[in-house]
């Protein structure tokens, strides 16, 4: 047996055992099984923590083969979406032995962010990037979406989904909820406007574009034909509206005004379940900016501990979830939100986003510069289109 097969032997030994006991199995019992000795494995592999994270990037790489085949031939950028979310919920929900060692077994642990097996893991999560960037380009989804933030809320809700079948607190296949999931994901990356802001002016088009716009290229750089390319308008419908292009911005200016005066109201108490449902999610990031070593301990002890969802404190975690539930079912009441969302489903995205986005932010991308406030801003509105009663762009 070469060099290589036997690297294979052992890898598929530890697979077995390790998806089955986790950090619980020991080097002598994969020996047994791969047919080798301990000092064998010790020649290919440092230790056992790397030979664990092997194991899953070396079962994800054959996953990665599978779900390519059954992306192939499927043009439609929806179909594609709809396409891997089921592969990868099907996939954990047959093989729960992997899902528990690479969700709690590998994700737990910091080192294996930077471990050369989680380059299989970024492969996975390109697949999905690309979809969302094709999407785009074909007019299927928003052209401004922050692509890395939607690829965590919608791996993240995948993650809490097979978390909650595993633990438990859910009964049946995650891939059976496909439908409730993608009544939340296509509203976040559609060109969709919720109906509450809806409306056929198209000043109100041209002013939302020329706002972008302004901020982008800043005010004496902007060009009018620009912001009607931006609206989906001509160029001499701006000039249709507006003047010139000072009153355009000061068109922008005063509608922005005129929202913070009706906002005030609601400032210390808020009646409106669309402005309750922004306030819980950006008080729930701001964790992560006010208290960082409660956010690790947590997302590594807590959310990919599987201990952790039979303990006191998930309890309390699960109380304070449940404050969505009311925010949920007032909007629903109000015709604010739609009525076909499933509430755990929604918790499970928002706190599945909250999680990838703080993995990244501590493990994966760190040392990075980040604008995270940009982030959180882009999450708070992509989880509020998932909720939010929506209707086609015209």
């Amino acid at each position: 047996m070469n060099s290589s097969d036997k690297r294979q032997q052992i890898l598929k030994a530890a697979v077995a055992i390790m998806a089955r006991k986790g950090k619980d199995a020991t080097i002598a019992e994969i020996a047994t099984a791969a047919q080798v000795t301990d000092s064998i494995i010790y020649h290919y592999f440092k230790n056992k923590e790397d030979l664990l994270f092997h194991s899953a990037g070396e079962h994800l790489r054959g996953g990665i083969a599978l779900l390519r085949e059954q992306l192939q031939g499927i043009q439609d950028p929806v179909s594609r979406l709809r396409k891997l979310i089921w592969f990868q919920l099907y996939y954990h929900d047959k093989n729960p032995h992997y899902t528990n060692f690479t969700i709690f077994e590998c994700r737990s642990k910091k080192n294996f962010f930077s471990h050369k097996a989680f380059n299989y893991f970024r492969q996975w999560t390109r697949i999905l990037k690309e979809i969302i960037e094709d999407g785009g380009k074909a007019g299927v989804f928003s052209a401004d979406l922050n692509i890395t933030v939607v690829r965590d809320a919608i791996f993240g809700l995948l993650d809490m989904e097979n978390i909650q079948c595993m633990t438990g607190h859910h009964d049946g296949e995650a891939h059976t909820d496909l439908d409730d999931i993608m009544d939340l994901i296509l509203p976040m990356i559609t060109r969709t406007t919720p109906q509450s802001t809806l409306s056929n002016d198209k000043s109100r088009r041209i002013i939302a574009a020329a706002e972008t716009v302004f901020a982008r290229q800043g005010y004496d750089r902007a060009r009018i034909l620009e912001i009607s390319r931006s609206a989906g308008v001509a160029e001499g419908t701006v000039y249709e509206y507006f003047k010139n292009k000072e009153e355009l911005l000061y068109s922008v200016l005063h509608c922005r005004f005129q929202e913070h005066l009706a906002s005030l109201d609601e400032l210390f108490d808020i009646k409106t379940p669309v402005r309750k449902l922004r306030r819980f999610i950006r008080y729930h990031f701001s964790l992560y900016l006010n208290q960082p070593s409660f956010v690790k301990t947590f997302i590594l002890n807590g959310i990919y501990n599987r201990r952790f969802y039979a303990s006191l404190p998930y309890r309390d975690f699960r109380r304070y979830l449940d404050t969505l539930d009311a925010i949920m079912d007032g909007g629903k009441s109000s015709g604010s939100f739609n009525p076909r969302i499933n509430n755990r489903i929604f918790k499970n995205l928002f706190i599945g986003a909250f999680s990838h986005m703080a993995l990244r932010w501590l493990y994966v991308d760190h040392g990075t510069q980040i604008d995270k406030t940009r982030e959180i801003n882009a999450a708070i509105d992509l989880l509020n289109r998932a909720a939010v009663r929506q209707e086609p762009v015209v």
